[in-house]
């Protein structure tokens, strides 16, 4: 089985084009044209590091995916999904509802997000809403794409009882397109593609992203299996950068109903082109990638303390380097912490059949 460095490089990208949107564009709302783009284009780059996420999520499930199948193999799954999602996130989420709390109750700052006992409750397991309009209420604004995740799990254990290993893609494709179908012909529409309200979760465009990664890992599993990567670093740096500036600059041009074609052709690319793992640079992106989780959940802190924390009076395209370059480094010590030993230990609790499966 591949050691899949390219995939995990794809995670350290999208995880740094998440913060990158989150810092510098609430920093740029408050003071437009303050640093080197607009909001959109900043909100732009998050929504390409969330769409290779999706892929990622699709590409890892059907690549992991060995045994037998059947219920056995669905609970294994399932709670290790539930092991990788939830104790992090947890933790994530009470600690930034007790930081709210204090520095409101001491600077006055009315914080947009509700905070409240009951809506901390309904987000702590990563359920939909089924209040219309109520999907955007979300505590942690980047916890939404977990909601589509757990989702996605679902379908997949299911399909993982239903089938065979290798049938598991198909029936999760036609799965996941037919609810989508029927979501849209009994009127729901996608009201926004961060809303987790029930509708918009089961017919959003974002699952495509999911079945493209399913197909692709599919494709490269059981149809070229024979087919070698290349392992070349340089080469698939230079042809990330490129697939993204093309994304970023082609938009329109480059997508079809808002599924970008360079994002797809970048997740085709990860699995044709490897990187090594010798260097210091493929070393320290391998690790990125492997505490993307962290650094992806970790990075709201920066993102809410962003307004107020410019005591030197820098540049903000400085400021906010900086303030994003921290949230990194925060996002590194907790994987390191507190999420890689909670993982651990849990996993050795709660999942009595280990199976042989590259970490997700």
């Amino acid at each position: 089985m591949r050691k899949l460095h390219s995939i995990q490089a794809l995670r350290a990208i999208a995880a740094v084009l998440v913060v990158i949107d989150h810092i510098f564009s609430r920093v740029e709302g408050l003071s437009p044209g303050s640093t080197l783009f607009n909001e959109s284009a900043y909100h732009y780059l998050g929504e390409i590091g969330v769409q290779v996420f999706f892929c990622i999520s699709g590409f890892i499930m059907v690549h992991t995916s060995n045994g037998n199948g059947g219920l056995s193999d669905a609970i294994i799954f399932l709670k290790k999904r539930a092991i990788r999602i939830y104790p992090i996130y947890i933790i994530t989420l009470l600690l930034f509802v007790i930081t709210i709390k204090h520095f409101a109750a001491i600077y006055n700052i009315n914080f947009w997000v509700d905070i409240s006992d009951s809506n901390v409750a309904k987000r702590l397991f990563l359920m939909p809403t089924f209040i219309y309009g109520n999907g955007w209420n979300n505590i942690l604004l980047q916890s939404w794409t977990l909601v589509y995740e757990i989702y996605f799990y679902i379908i997949f254990a299911f399909c993982m009882i239903m089938v065979s290993p290798k049938n598991i893609t198909l029936l999760a494709t036609l799965f996941i397109i037919s609810i989508m179908t029927i979501v849209y012909f009994v009127g729901g529409k996608e009201d926004s593609n961060t809303s987790t309200y029930i509708l918009n979760v089961l017919g959003s465009k974002n699952l495509l992203f999911f079945v493209f990664g399913m197909l692709v890992s599919f494709s490269e599993k059981y149809i070229f299996k024979a087919t070698r990567a290349i392992n070349n670093s340089a080469l698939f740096y230079f042809i990330s950068s490129f697939l993204i500036c093309i994304s970023i600059m082609f938009t329109n041009a480059v997508s079809v109903c808002g599924i970008s074609i360079s994002i797809l052709a970048l997740m085709y690319i990860s699995t044709i082109i490897e990187i090594n793992d010798d260097g210091t640079l493929n070393r320290i992106i391998i690790f990125l990638g492997e505490a993307s989780y962290s650094l992806y959940l970790m990075h709201i802190f920066a993102f809410i303390a962003s307004p107020y924390f410019n005591v030197f009076r820098l540049n903000n395209n400085i400021y906010c380097s900086i303030l994003s370059l921290f949230a990194v480094a925060i996002g590194c010590i907790v994987h390191i912490s507190i999420e890689k030993p909670v993982v651990g230990i849990l996993n050795k609790i709660y999942v009595k059949k280990i199976s042989v499966i590259t970490p997700a």
